[in-house]
């Protein structure tokens, strides 16, 4: 079974991150703390533009693939 070089990257990429993220005692110096700080900056300033009512409604909760992603409507 021979792997592909972009998944041989991907993968060594991961665990270097991992690793350097587990290694910190500050995980906003790291790569994928960054990032992780940055996705949560950019949820909460899209908000308002992106409102979940309908996907938090009871008779909606059952379709949603997953618990903390809702479903949204840009306006």
């Amino acid at each position: 079974m021979t792997k592909n070089v972009d998944t041989d990257s991907i993968c060594n990429r991961v665990e270097r991150l991992i690793h350097e993220f587990e290694q910190s005692r500050d995980t906003d110096s790291t790569e994928i703390g960054r990032q992780f700080a940055q996705l949560q900056r950019i949820m909460a300033d899209t908000r308002d533009n992106c409102p979940s009512i309908e996907g938090a409604k009871p008779m909606n909760r059952l379709k949603n693939r997953y618990k903390d992603v809702l479903p949204c409507k840009f306006k």
